[in-house]
């Protein structure tokens, strides 16, 4: 723990609350669909198609100025589907993808698609706040990627790492599309909900799975520039 108060204290000039830090064990989450705990590492789907798989936790609040979110996902051995992603705020698990967020937002790394994203729609494949291109064979190469979100709940700011290298930065300012919430999304709004990660296949399947996740919150505004990433 000494890299956070290093890293995060020094960098920040504001306290920070460890939510979660688990790497072996995950028990403090919930498992549900596909999700099934494999050695250090959590299969969140086989590569099968149809399947949905979440590991959920339930927070007593998340209103927080700001939080830093990071873990590591592995995509492959299937033939193209569909994404991993983790959900701030949702009022809900069950039914949400990629794509379909239940009053919250989602950080999406999405293969078959081949873009990282930062959505709040509530349809399918709908249009996100804002994404980077990156390509499905680097997705879903089946080695371990490491992915690092950073949220300013006081202006609906996220910036999206993936391996070190920033792909998203952008607030949401969209109101009024048809296939997005619109405003802000209530979770959001009142810092309540769940944190969520998920993997999904479709009709193209492949697997996913994550492993050390770590999520930090700062009770005060903090400017998320100066959160660093790539290195905790």
């Amino acid at each position: 723990m000494f890299m956070l108060q290093d890293l995060l204290r020094t960098r920040t000039a504001s306290n920070y609350i460890v939510l979660y830090n688990e790497s072996v064990s995950y028990t403090l989450g919930k498992l549900y669909g596909s999700a099934i705990i494999m050695g250090d590492a959590i299969r969140l789907t086989p590569a099968t198609t149809g399947q949905t798989g979440y590991y959920v936790y339930t927070p007593t609040t998340l209103n927080y100025s700001a939080f830093y979110i990071r873990f590591y996902f592995r995509t492959g051995l299937g033939n193209g589907a569909d994404a991993v992603w983790v959900g701030l705020f949702d009022s809900t698990y069950s039914g949400t993808r990629e794509d379909i967020v239940a009053n919250g937002y989602h950080f999406t790394f999405d293969e078959y698609q081949s873009r990282v994203a930062f959505t709040k729609s509530v349809v399918d494949n709908g249009t996100p706040i804002c994404s980077a291109s990156v390509s499905a064979s680097y997705l879903m190469d089946y080695n371990w990627h490491r992915a690092e979100v950073i949220f300013d709940r006081t202006k609906m700011r996220a910036k999206i790492y993936l391996d070190g290298s920033l792909k998203v930065d952008c607030t949401d300012t969209l109101y009024g599309q048809s296939d997005m919430v619109t405003g802000i999304p209530s979770g959001a709004a009142q810092g309540t909900g769940l944190i969520v990660f998920g993997g999904r296949t479709g009709g193209l399947h492949n697997e996913h799975w994550i492993k050390n996740i770590l999520v930090v919150a700062f009770p005060q505004p903090v400017n998320i520039d100066n959160i660093p990433a790539g290195v905790i």
